[in-house]
């Protein structure tokens, strides 16, 4: 679950060296196809990384061999089949070596690199940085983790409790979500205490624009529109593949106010740092 809870951090960061190796898919593509990971289990030339195990590996490849029954079951699956057991280990290897691999290119040439870029055109570093930063958050986190599964994001509007994140754990689902938002919150803000410290955050950028509507008046709105996505998700109950069924209306109260930090981080704030939006979406936002 530690694992689980700083990926939701470190999935912002999709360009560069996560990009190139695919990190953001091979980490954590949900739902998981569980009858292809136990017909993994025999076979020596798996190989993992390539398109037809994207939906079979990473984080929730170990959710379902972790956490599919209560931890006695579990023990037992794993000391009664030796090729369960070393299908987790092969599946616990590729996620190190690939995010091993992703942190020496960030410590090599890619760093210098990145901190060397400092305009605002499209392939520059904070073009890339906020672009997947935008993504990450509009088609990952608002979409994935809630506005899918609440059916609101659907043509049917039915929910889709099984595609949650996290399913077989049960009672993760919405502290990831919660998560998520303060990955997002202190990417903004440069720390993690609402910019109250000295670093750095996007938050400074904006107010240093002045104190107007696009500048310090559109930071407020942001500060206040997080503290407001943060609280709402917490009024829902996990497992929330039970909630998304039980309480929809509720859920899509929820969806309107990460909806809303979409509209302020995409357009509004993208508009005020001079950064163009260069990845493609469907949701007609």
């Amino acid at each position: 679950k530690l694992t689980y809870m700083d990926w939701q951090h470190a999935s912002l960061f999709n360009f560069g060296p996560a990009m190139d190796r695919a990190l953001l898919a091979t980490t954590n593509t949900y739902p998981t196809d569980t009858a292809k990971i136990i017909a993994a289990f025999t076979n020596e030339n798996w190989t993992p990384g390539l398109p037809a195990t994207l939906s079979n590996i990473g984080l929730p490849a170990l959710d379902y061999l972790l956490n599919h029954a209560s931890a006695e079951d579990i023990a037992l699956e794993i000391n009664d089949d030796s090729f369960r057991l070393d299908h987790l280990k092969r599946l616990i290897d590729y996620l190190q070596t690939e995010s091993s691999a992703v942190l020496t290119a960030w410590e090599g040439d890619f760093k210098s690199t990145f901190t060397a870029s400092t305009g605002t055109e499209e392939g520059s570093s904070i073009g890339l940085l906020l672009n997947s930063f935008n993504e990450v958050y509009e088609q990952g986190i608002r979409k994935q983790k809630l506005g899918l599964p609440n059916g609101i994001m659907t043509f049917s509007g039915t929910p889709q409790p099984k595609i949650v994140e996290a399913p077989f754990a049960a009672n993760w689902s919405i502290d990831l979500m919660h998560e998520a938002l303060i990955g997002c919150e202190n990417f903004y803000f440069g720390d993690f205490v609402q910019g109250a410290s000295q670093q750095i955050g996007l938050d400074d950028y904006l107010k240093s624009l002045g104190d107007v509507e696009y500048g310090a008046g559109l930071n407020d709105a942001i500060s206040g529109q997080l503290t407001a996505a943060k609280a709402a998700v917490l009024t829902m109950n996990d497992p929330l593949a039970d909630y998304v069924v039980d309480s929809q209306d509720a859920t899509f109260e929820v969806f309107e106010e990460l909806q809303a930090l979409v509209l302020l981080w995409k357009v509004d704030m993208m508009s005020s740092l001079g950064v163009l939006i260069t990845y493609q979406d469907n949701d007609n936002d």
